[in-house]
């Protein structure tokens, strides 16, 4: 009971809400069994959560909601909930098990945004533009890899889709517009590109095989099949080459064949000479 006491303390705080069909999916519990769960909660913790019944969910009341047992409440705890159910929310892929921490005030509202199709009014700063400036973003995924969170949102000041760094967030304002576009017209979020992985051509033919046996299980290459979107972020996490001419062993042991067939997906500007600049990112 604590355990799941905690989670729902997770979910309040991480994903903003919690409702009797989050639980279910959470735990595989009896509609009836998720009632009492959230009614102990509401016991144990009285002035925490207040009931939207429009939408079927308990949001909380409290900036900070309190911790139901030794949780900390930190976002790694909600990570490592969510790896224990196999439970992730739509919207949110898990690449990588240990990102840097982002403040609840700032991912639950993207959570929220997801779930429920609206925009976000926010306050960001990128490589590009780094003086803190407002944005209206209307998020549909969230990404974690390469040690930190990333929003995929369509931005209304770009008229296009792009990653925003949850980390470069410093404010955030929930907004009722829809989206002014469909999330089918983000063409990389939904185009699959198969991804092939081989031994570093640099390397002696010796090493490749060590490569061959260790990686790919004595097979010649290794095939990923991704969203375009996430191709760059994969293959960084992999530390494949694809700009060969650069990227060398010992650093790189991997390589993708053919990287030219992907250059549209993997830079994030046609005259940039900078690989693994994932398309649209960062603002």
């Amino acid at each position: 009971m604590e355990e799941r006491l905690a989670a729902i303390g997770l979910l309040l705080r991480w994903e903003g809400s919690v409702s009797n069909a989050r639980l279910r999916e959470l735990y595989q519990l009896h509609f009836t069994h998720a009632s009492r769960l959230i009614a102990a909660y509401r016991d144990a913790f009285p002035e925490s959560v207040v009931e939207d019944r429009s939408r079927k969910r308990f949001v909380p009341r409290l900036p900070q909601v309190p911790a139901a047992s030794s949780e900390t409440g930190r976002l790694a705890d909600y990570v490592r909930l969510l790896q224990r159910t196999g439970a992730a929310p739509a919207g949110m892929v898990l690449l990588q098990a240990d990102a840097a921490e982002v403040e609840p005030h700032i991912f639950a509202p993207v959570q929220q945004a997801i779930r429920f199709q609206t925009g976000l009014e926010v306050e960001y700063r990128s490589m590009r533009n780094p003086e803190p400036h407002s944005r209206t973003v209307f998020p549909h995924a969230c990404v974690q890899t390469q040690g930190r969170w990333h929003m995929r949102a369509y931005c209304a000041k770009t008229a296009s889709f792009r990653d925003f760094v949850l980390g470069r967030v410093s404010a955030v304002a929930p907004t009722p517009a829809p989206c002014p576009v469909g999330v089918e017209s983000d063409r990389a979020w939904h185009t699959q590109v198969e991804l092939v992985i081989e031994p570093h051509r640099a390397l002696p033919k010796a090493q490749m095989d060590v490569v061959r046996f260790e990686r790919f299980h004595k097979a010649s290459a290794m095939v990923r099949t991704e969203r375009a979107a996430l191709a760059p972020y994969v293959l960084h996490e992999l530390r494949v080459a694809v700009d060969i001419a650069h990227q060398n062993p010992p650093d790189y042991l991997l390589m993708l064949r053919n990287p030219q067939r992907h250059r549209s997906w993997l830079l994030g500007d046609v005259e940039s000479t900078q690989w693994y600049a994932p398309a649209f990112v960062d603002g």
